[in-house]
């Protein structure tokens, strides 16, 4: 976008000054676009951007709170469940070791591991 309002003013003065040499338009293209991208850059800067889906890109995000039912055993605090179309590494929050087949909740995300406890309506 910024780009473009650049080659628009060129494109303006272009119009009001058809005679200019082709190099002094691409200075004015490089040195408006330079410009414009750190305006925007400043500008935008502290202000962002406002969605219905925060989560959107963030797939372990997506997951906290929901419930699933464990495939394989928890043992060490450490195992893997399968989540949606994958598989995900797990640790439990606390407590002890968790058998197959009991219904967890997703309580947060540390990277590509999902902290689980074990629910309370198992």
């Amino acid at each position: 976008m910024w780009l473009g309002i650049a080659a628009g003013v060129v494109g303006a003065v272009i119009f009001l000054a058809p005679g200019l040499d082709w190099k002094w338009q691409f200075t004015l293209f490089a040195v408006l676009s330079v410009v414009s991208i750190v305006a925007s850059r400043r500008y935008l800067k502290g202000r962002p951007l406002a969605t219905d889906h925060p989560d959107l890109n963030r797939r372990g995000a997506q997951y906290v709170g929901r419930e699933f039912i464990l495939d394989d055993p928890v043992v060490n605090g450490r195992g893997r469940m399968r989540v949606d179309d994958g598989t995900w590494t797990v640790e439990t929050m606390s407590g002890p070791d968790l058998p197959a087949g009991t219904k967890v909740r997703v309580s947060e995300v540390e990277g590509a591991t999902l902290r689980i406890e074990a629910s309370s309506e198992s």
